[in-house]
Order: structure tokens, then sequence, then C-alpha cells
């Protein structure tokens, strides 16, 4: 054991999985190590624990639950800001899902014209509009882009890894229906 006490973040890092909720609350230091004893055997507290003792583990915890970082994550950013800090990996994959994004978005798009351009080639189509049918459909329009906006949003957040889950393709596979959904309400004639 090299030192007296484990700095504050290798503790938050470590008991931030089993700290939270209820546990989250306590601020009595047998109650704590009554918590952290249970957990002993995780990777993360049985490296601190080779480290330091469990008592000072146990102490800077406390610490770090009288000052309320494990209730929230604004709070731990606030005090670890480093732990928060995204890697370039991560700045990379962000932008490589935005450009996707972009991609998908445009395509839906140039799809939505392509269809309305097809409806109003269609024989029997009347080539002009009255003000109530443009406004009508420069509204449906709108609300298509924004939804499709909307659920690329989605799309986008859904593929940015974080640490505590992995998103699943099942989102992706919805977004990709309603995308589609929409596109074909847009081209379909009423």
């Amino acid at each position: 054991m090299t030192k007296n006490s484990p700095d504050e973040r290798l503790v938050y890092l470590a008991l931030r999985g089993i700290l939270q909720g209820e546990n989250a609350g306590l601020r009595k230091l047998k109650k704590v190590k009554k918590i952290v004893e249970k957990y002993q055997n995780q990777a993360d507290i049985k490296n601190l624990a080779r480290e330091f003792k469990l008592e000072s583990i146990c102490q800077v915890a406390v610490d770090l639950l009288k000052d309320r970082v494990f209730e929230s994550t604004l709070r731990a950013k606030a005090r670890f800001p480093e732990v928060f800090e995204v890697s370039p990996t991560q700045t990379a994959k962000r932008a490589i899902s935005e450009s996707e994004a972009a991609k998908h978005e445009d395509a839906a798009i140039s799809s939505v014209v392509q269809g309305q351009q097809q409806q109003q080639q269609a024989p029997g189509h009347k080539p002009t509009l009255s003000s109530v049918e443009r406004n009508e459909t420069d509204r449906q329009c709108k609300c298509y882009c924004s939804i499709m906006s909307l659920l690329l949003l989605i799309w986008w957040s859904s593929s940015i890894p974080t640490d505590t889950a992995t998103p699943g393709e099942d989102t992706r596979t919805i977004i990709l229906s309603c995308l589609l959904a929409i596109q074909y309400s847009t081209s379909t004639p009423r």
C-alpha cells in the first residue's frame, strides 16, 4: 500500500456504480464500508484495495457522498472534468456519425422531392395548386423535415459510445422504418 488516502477521482470511478440511487444518500462510514465490502470483488474496487486500505477508501467515499457527488453527474463533472472528457476516438466517431446523418437527411429530402415531382408528372395531375393546397403541402413538408431531423438526431445520439450502455441495432432499425414510412407517405398520391 502506497499512500494513506486515495485520490478522490479514483474512488469516484471505482464506486460510482454502487454508490448511486439509495446508496448515494449514505453519510456514515460504517454503512459505506459495509456496502464497499459487499462489492469488494469487483475489479475496480479490488484494484483500489490493493493500493489503499479499505478504511481510507471508504472515508474518501463518505467525503464525496457528503458533497453529493454520487447523486449528480453534473456535480461529478464539475468536480472531475477530466473524467468526462471526450477522447479523440469518440470525437472522430461523432464526426463520422454526424456526416452519415447529414447524408441520410439529404437522401431522405431528395427522395421526398423526387416523389413529389413524380406525383406532379403523373397523368391527371393538376398542374396548378390553389393557395390552400400550396400551404398544406408546405406545412406537410416542414412537418416531415422536422420529424426526419428528430429521428436523425435520435439515430446520431444512439450511435455515440457511452461507458454504461451499448446502443443496439433496434433503435436504428426503428428510425430507418420511420424514415421510410415518411418517404412513402410523401410520395404516395392521395
